[in-house]
């Protein structure tokens, strides 16, 4: 029978093995020391099992190593289990019982009160059974004697509980104040002009106005205790051990910026009186005071340290009650004008209470805040992702959205996928030093590791989905690895998270990543992760598409088989740059036409098939040859056009005969065979004063290529060069023009 952990059959198991752990216990066994051994072996053997079911069942319901000392089945085993340990050393240890029983409740139960039943009724049978049947009334005293220590314990947890429940109703109230001011700025949002503005800027204009809120209660605070200095100070986030200034209200002194040390001092003071400290005479306790310059003058003051209410109410906070939020500082300058009785503590309760209040709300109303800005950056991303098909406007569109929702994010990069990933876009002092070189699979950094993952889940290898080839660091790294490429040398960087842009519903081809970096350790939660998995999955089609049209257009402007331009936007490219040379941008621009020669003969030798194979080639070393700004086209069959701005007779020349050359150079590889293979060039240059006509240029060149053909071919021929010859050759037109075409071959 197959028995599923967590399910009706464990669950059975283990209530049949805690009760027999309880009639161990009510019925004790004090015969021979042979039984007495094996009662004591069962008792084990029934003790192991039920905390080994108790924990499985634990672990079933997702509660997490963390959590099983708090799950009731766990707790009641533990009992049962303590009470087995009772029955067995009771006699020869009787303090470790008391021991156990004195400090369990308090200890495991603490947040469960009304649990105090079950170390009372294990305790109770162990002293009943060993009464009843071995006659021993020994343990009923120490029964007693835990009963009523548990009777106190839970008066007194039922008070604190009681409270707790009234400040979780408080901060309830608070949280619905909150969302319903959001709710009213969201749609009717006023600026104090009353100007009509959008929600969610009315939203972050109140929750920066938390700073002017702070300082009108000190200043109220100020009047009620006739003070002249009013500061509050909270825990430096940084420096644990310090406070800062959060906000200060000052009648006639300086106050100076800077930390003060929560270990020594006034406030070190304060926590030792219970958290509230007035001294009538501070002429001795000024050098504490450092947030005053040498030579203010302090005649008495007023110290209340805030806690945190929330006591008990976080089980991985063991400080619990004693965790401070806030310290609230009131000085004078009179001796005695400060006194403490019970009217001036109950108003500094009050007041810390109410400064809480603004506190908590502020965060809360921040917190919202965060969330509408988020909501609304993704908004608009996923709106700005359908006006454009270009990939590196919708990469930095994604990294504007990512900057705009994840807060915490000092430093972004997005990088394309080209077998590889290349950054396109980055924003942040901490990733200014990437760099735009491509990133490959084999590089040894954690961007590498999405490569290789991503290839992995490509081919099939990979185990799990594409969700999982993501990377999340939230800390320091033990061991430095790279985030981007070796050797980078980038800021202070502790969180790092690159999240995948795939399709998705099995396509798990990489389209693009996100990286983003932060200074800060846990910058990336749950919500921030979703926050870029949301805007990741948002990039991934827009992405596509964008391709998809780029390949469509490509495929339109280029020759479907050298991958030149074609003849049409030949045309086009030279129409542009003459219009450049008339307007003076270019001081030249000339078209140099290009010819393989005895072709024919390649394809009927060869075949078609292996002449592709030598028009693929020819059109590749004719690319190489080429500047950046310059454009090569397929013209039609074996004949290439190309197009070179700003340059003159001198540098047309030197870049025809640098292509010839490459040509010649070497046999072009073909699954024939090697193939050697020349070809002939014809230019012509224009110049700025010159009449700017396509057509008169295209002719001159194409002369000039007819001239090199009929002089001995794989040569490089000039207009000018035919101009200035004896015979000057008239501009052959019309028909001429198709007679030379056919008879270059």
């Amino acid at each position: 029978m197959r028995i599923e952990v967590g399910g009706p059959g464990i669950k059975r198991i283990f209530l049949i093995t805690v009760g027999l752990l309880i009639l161990s216990l009510v019925l004790p066994v004090a015969v021979s020391d042979r039984i007495q051994r094996f009662y004591l072996i069962a008792q084990a053997c029934l003790s192991g099992g039920a905390l080994i079911l108790a924990v499985s069942m634990a672990l079933k319901r997702k509660q997490g190593i963390r959590h099983i000392t708090t799950d009731l089945s766990t707790n009641v085993t533990l009992c049962v289990v303590a009470g087995v340990g009772v029955q067995a050393l009771y006699t020869g240890l009787p303090l470790i019982p008391l021991v156990f029983f004195v400090g369990f409740p308090y200890t495991v139960f603490a947040r469960r009160r009304f649990l105090f039943w079950i170390p009372a009724a294990v305790l109770s049978v162990a002293a009943a059974g060993r009464y009843l049947f071995l006659n021993d009334p020994e343990l009923i005293l120490w029964t007693a004697v835990f009963l009523l220590y548990s009777a106190v314990l839970g008066d007194r947890m039922y008070r604190d509980g009681r409270r707790i429940e009234h400040l979780g109703s408080m901060v309830k109230r608070i949280n619905s104040d909150a969302r319903e001011m959001m709710g009213r700025i969201g749609e009717e949002g006023f600026s104090e002009s009353m100007d009509r503005i959008r929600g969610k800027e009315a939203a972050i204009a109140i929750a920066i106005d938390e700073d002017d809120f702070l300082q009108r209660l000190l200043r109220w605070g100020c009047r009620v205790f006739n003070a002249r200095t009013g500061i509050l100070l909270i825990p430096d986030e940084d420096e644990p051990e310090f406070f800062r200034m959060r906000a200060a209200v000052h009648r006639g002194v300086v106050i100076l910026e800077g930390l003060v040390p929560a270990n020594k001092g006034f406030i070190h003071i304060t926590r030792e009186r219970e958290g509230i400290l007035c001294v009538s005479d501070a002429s001795s306790a000024r050098k504490s005071l450092s947030f005053y310059p040498d030579g203010t003058k302090v005649g008495s003051f007023l110290v209340k340290i805030v806690k945190d209410p929330k006591w008990g109410m976080d089980a991985d906070d063991g400080t619990g009650s004693e965790k401070i939020r806030c310290v609230l500082y009131f000085d004078s300058e009179t001796v005695n004008t400060m006194s403490l009785d019970d009217i001036t503590a109950k108003r500094l309760d009050e007041f810390g209470s109410l400064v809480l209040k603004a506190m908590d709300t502020a965060g809360h109303l921040q917190k919202l805040t965060t969330e509408m800005s988020s909501r609304d950056a993704i908004s608009r991303y996923a709106q700005g992702l359908t006006q454009s098909l270009k990939p590196e406007i919708i990469a930095g569109m994604a990294l504007d959205a990512v900057m705009d929702a994840v807060p915490k994010c000092d430093g972004a990069v997005v990088m394309l996928f080209d077998e590889g990933l290349s950054v396109v876009d980055s924003k942040g002092d901490l990733v200014k030093k990437v760099g735009s070189e491509r990133i490959l699979r084999n590089e040894p950094s954690h961007t590498g590791l999405l490569l290789r993952r991503f290839a992995e889940l490509e081919s099939g290898e990979g185990i799990g989905d594409a969700r999982g080839a993501e990377i999340v660091i939230n800390g320091l790294q033990a061991k430095r690895s790279p985030f981007f490429r070796k050797g980078e040398q980038l800021g202070d960087i502790i969180s790092f998270a690159a999240i995948p842009c795939f399709m998705g519903e099995g396509d798990t081809t990489l389209k693009a990543a996100i990286a983003v970096v932060s200074s800060q350790e846990n910058a990336f939660g749950k919500e921030e992760l979703e926050e870029l998995r949301t805007i990741a999955g948002m990039m991934a089609p827009a992405l596509d598409n964008a391709i998809q049209h780029k390949q469509v257009d490509e495929l339109s402007r280029t020759d479907g088989l050298t991958g030149l331009l074609n003849h049409r936007t030949f045309q086009i490219v030279l129409d542009g740059k003459l219009n450049h040379l008339s307007r003076g941008n270019f001081r030249s621009v000339a078209a140099i036409m290009v010819d393989a020669d005895r072709f024919k003969d390649v394809n009927d030798t060869y075949g078609h098939p292996v002449g592709d194979e030598v028009l693929v080639e020819l059109a590749r070393r004719l690319k190489m040859g080429i500047r950046k700004n310059d454009a090569v086209a397929r013209y039609g069959g074996e004949e290439f056009a190309v197009i070179l701005d700003n340059a003159g007779e001198k540098e047309a020349s030197e870049i025809a005969e640098k292509m010839r050359h490459s040509i010649r150079s070497r046999p072009f590889a073909t699954t024939a065979g090697k193939i050697q293979v020349t070809a002939s060039f014809g230019f012509s240059v224009f110049t700025g004063t010159d009449g700017c006509v396509r057509k008169e240029l295209l002719e001159q060149a194409d002369q000039a290529l007819y001239q090199a053909k009929t002089g001995g071919r794989d040569r490089v021929v000039s207009y000018m060069d035919i101009e200035t010859d004896a015979t000057e050759i008239e501009p052959v037109a019309g028909d001429a023009i198709t007679a030379i075409q056919e008879g270059r071959r």
